[in-house]
């Protein structure tokens, strides 16, 4: 390319290639050879086979990609625990696998992982759940709480080491909790809470879907939160918060987050079937972190109502600071919004701080989904992509394993302002690679795991394959 005795030349096979040239949006090469392959960010709609790893389970019906989690240089500066749910695998016995971010992306594929943790029974779907990483039981060690929501038919948590290699089983977990109430669903959702106390563990909250324990009535839903070190019984939280009877609260979402913009973080909880505005309409609830004792959902901080039966409140998330105000952001999904097309669903967002109870319809901005069955709604904040140095949004419109849908994920650059938006609007726009892959079932902003200083992206497709084996993406960020 004429820079072969250019020692600044970093590829003279190629000869678009060399010092001194535009750098090329979106190929993934190092055009102008500054080291590094960004300078622009992705943009357009783009099909997740162009992903920098697909990682693809050849197990029938493993499901992986259902959940996902990562600890930023977990294994040194750089190199990156990632971790990818399969809770169908083994006849539903389930699994998570982790894997170093500097050997995968080295090895293109998943071929390797580090560690296989494997359910213990069939049907416990080990690994539904995954959380972010923390030291929950003060060792100085990073560890990670993995949920299999059956075991016994009550679900359980696993407390879990990072540094952990080889094949190990969840029946070998540092620590397990077991489930508190029949059919409860204990541990598909999970929510690591910093270390609120100053003693050096971090606190863990654990959902129980249909959890009634030591209530009358059924199904009234409970979240158990406990402080760290973690205790050796699930029986010995700190505090437990408890919705109305069939109001089934952390119905698969729990988050986090200072919505009230005071410092101090709050646990927020929904329930798609809880009284709003009107019965069945939904309900969002937020409680100031740390509490204890027994609490009903009543005593809330505040809540976000519902205000139509049939178009709930089903989930919430914290999508971080979106709108670039310094204040924590909340989104709410509503699968069966049909603005634009049957059920296409659609994306509330809440900027904060809420200071005082709202409506769902009071929302700052909405993102809707266009296609029939499309059920969008999950919004997830994932760090500054474009390098710009704004939060930016992933909503996804997975249409879960529609076979007539490939599912698709939406990333939109921030800051975020208060005017709707679709889907189709999206900066970069990552489609599925078949229908019913259930592309953005699970997404997650884990930072830069490859430490190019660019925030990357986790998008999962768990229904991928002819039998739903399960497929994982990374797309790595390549700045603005």
């Amino acid at each position: 390319d004429g820079y072969a005795a250019n020692v600044d030349d970093c590829e003279d096979t190629i000869g678009t290639v060399h010092p001194g040239v535009a750098e090329v949006c979106a190929n993934h090469l190092d055009d102008d050879c500054d080291g590094t392959d960004g300078g622009c960010a992705d943009v357009g709609t783009l099909s997740l086979a162009a992903a920098d790893v697909a990682f693809a389970s050849t197990e029938y019906a493993a499901h992986l990609g259902v959940a996902l989690s990562a600890a930023p240089n977990q294994f040194g500066a750089g190199d990156s625990a990632i971790l990818f749910g399969a809770n169908g695998r083994d006849s539903g016995a389930g699994a998570v696998f982790v894997g170093s971010s500097a050997d995968l992306l080295a090895d293109g594929s998943a071929a390797s992982w580090r560690a296989t943790w494997e359910g213990v029974g069939v049907g416990d779907h080990a690994g539904c759940g995954i959380s972010a990483p923390g030291d929950f039981d003060g060792d100085g060690l990073a560890d990670v709480v993995v949920g299999a929501k059956n075991v016994g038919g009550l679900g359980a948590a696993y407390l879990i080491p990072l540094d952990a290699t080889g094949v190990q089983s969840f029946a070998s977990a540092t620590q397990q909790f077991s489930g508190l109430s029949g059919g409860g669903q204990f541990g598909e959702t999970l929510a690591a809470v910093p270390d609120l106390d100053g003693n050096g563990a971090d606190e863990l909250v654990i959902g129980d879907w249909y959890g009634d324990v030591g209530y009358g009535g059924t199904d009234r839903g409970c979240a158990y939160y406990y402080e760290g070190p973690l205790p050796s019984s699930s029986m010995a939280y700190t505090g437990r918060l408890c919705g109305d009877e069939n109001e089934q609260f952390w119905m698969g979402s729990m988050a986090v987050v200072d919505v009230q913009g005071d410092g101090l973080p709050e646990l927020v909880v929904s329930s798609s079937v809880a009284l709003g505005h009107t019965n069945g309409s939904g309900k969002v609830a937020f409680v100031e972190l740390p509490f204890a004792g027994v609490i009903e959902v009543d005593v809330a901080d505040g809540f976000i109502y519902g205000t139509s039966k049939l178009n709930p409140i089903e989930l919430v998330g914290g999508v971080g600071d979106v709108n670039g105000d310094g204040y924590e952001d909340l989104s709410t999904r509503h699968s069966a919004d049909s603005t634009y097309a049957h059920q296409a669903g659609a994306a509330r967002l809440y900027f904060g701080p809420l200071t005082s109870s709202v409506d769902d319809d009071d929302a700052d901005m909405q993102v809707f989904g266009t296609l029939d069955d499309e059920l969008a709604g999950i919004a997830r904040g994932v760090g500054d992509l474009d390098g710009d140095g704004a939060a930016d949004l992933m909503v996804e419109g997975s249409g879960t394993n529609d076979p007539s849908l490939m599912g698709r994920a939406g990333l939109f650059y921030g800051p975020m302002s208060s005017s709707d938006r679709t889907l189709d609007d999206a900066d970069l726009l990552l489609t599925g690679e078949n229908f019913g892959d259930g592309a953005g079932y699970a997404m997650l902003g884990p930072g830069d795991l490859n430490g190019d200083g660019f925030a990357d992206l986790l998008v999962g497709a768990p229904f991928s394959g002819t039998d739903s084996e399960g497929r994982a993406y990374l797309w790595l960020g390549t700045g603005g």
